[in-house]
């Protein structure tokens, strides 16, 4: 190595390392705490007078450029600006400018850029309306069983908005209710469902929808159902021996029953205390279950034929019938008697 870089480098060399390291350490602090930019959104919230509501979509917030040192931007974080509040007029209608005296950023700092750097206010007088809740439902409860109608508490809510929007306002939506496949009331917490977002209403107010289910009704007719005399000792004839009924009740029930589970029945306990006869009588029917009711049958009217029957018991003398002659065999023919002739030594006949 040449002498000059022996002591160029070597003499003092831990200073001289010293320095460099210092040097380029400067160099590059400087050269990178230049002019920066960052970017950031701020909140948009619109003071609007009483008795006014906003009729054009509002801006909820604006991108704002920051520019400053590096390390001045390096402290500051965009997220902690506050909400740029912009009081409207009464008489406003159109678009509102964003000054950058609007927004306030730390010393040495400054606002750059705004976008968009106004907002489009339009305002109508507000009204309030109370309005019917109408209920939303979708599918249908089990099979066999049949929707009521849906109740809805309270039945009506106050709905405040745009007036243009609230005067031809007559009813709001519940959300979806399922009854897929339900066999039973039930109740359950709704919320509106409101497509226009100027319109408003108390969000806290609790709104219920009571759905009843109850089971399907149906009427049925049933043919060939016997008629039955009922109270009496006689022995009954009846004319005619059927009888058709219809009934009506839940369908499970009605669709289980036939003509051998019910009957119809014809009470003779006052026919009982009076002589054999024929009677016109009408019938009742019987052995229904509780939740099916009785629509018609026909015929209801019956002729009776009642009849003593003699009992083993009884002191009335009972005449058997004659039993019948027993059958003789024929007897045979008799033969003709054969003349013997008598004997040689047999006495004559004595004469007359």
């Amino acid at each position: 190595m040449p002498a000059w870089m022996n002591r160029v480098f070597m003499v003092n060399g831990s200073l001289k390392l010293i320095a460099f390291i210092l040097t380029l350490s400067l160099f590059i602090w400087v050269r990178e705490d230049r002019e920066s930019a960052v970017t950031g959104h701020v909140p948009i919230r619109l003071v609007i007078p009483e008795e006014m509501v906003l009729v054009s979509e509002p801006v909820e917030r604006v991108r704002v450029t920051v520019g400053g040192r590096w390390s001045d931007l390096n402290k500051f974080d965009p997220s902690q600006l506050s909400p740029i509040t912009i009081d409207v007029d009464r008489e406003a209608d159109g678009l509102v400018g964003i000054s950058t005296e609007m927004i306030r950023v730390p010393n040495g700092l400054r606002v750059t850029s705004i976008q968009p750097n106004y907002v489009r206010v339009e305002l109508e007088p507000a009204e309030t309306k109370s309005v019917e809740i109408r209920p939303r439902r979708v599918g249908d409860p089990g099979e066999s069983f049949d929707l009521g109608e849906i109740q809805v508490s309270p039945p009506q809510i106050d709905i405040t908005g745009p007036r243009s929007a609230v005067e031809n306002l007559e009813y709001v939506w519940t959300e979806a209710v399922d009854v897929t496949d339900r066999t039973e009331s039930f109740e359950k917490r709704v919320q509106l469902r409101i497509d226009d977002s100027f319109l408003q209403y108390d969000v806290d107010r609790p709104i219920t929808v009571r759905v009843p289910i109850a089971t399907q009704e149906v009427t049925r007719t049933i043919q060939d159902v016997s008629v039955e005399p009922v109270n009496t000792s006689y022995a009954v004839s009846v004319r005619p021996e059927i009888v058709t009924v219809t009934v009506r009740g839940p369908k499970p029930t009605v669709d289980k029953m036939n003509a051998n589970t019910i009957y119809a029945a014809i009470d003779l306990t006052e026919e009982s205390e009076k002589p054999p006869g024929t009677f016109s009588k009408q019938a009742k029917i019987l052995n229904l279950p509780q939740d099916v009711a009785l629509v018609q049958f026909y015929p209801t009217d019956f002729f009776i034929t009642t009849k003593r029957v003699p009992r083993p018991d009884s002191e009335e003398e009972v005449t058997p019938d004659p039993a019948p002659a027993p059958k003789r065999d024929p007897k045979p023919p008799r033969k003709p008697q054969e003349q013997v002739a008598p004997p040689d030594d047999a006495p004559a006949p004595a004469s007359p």
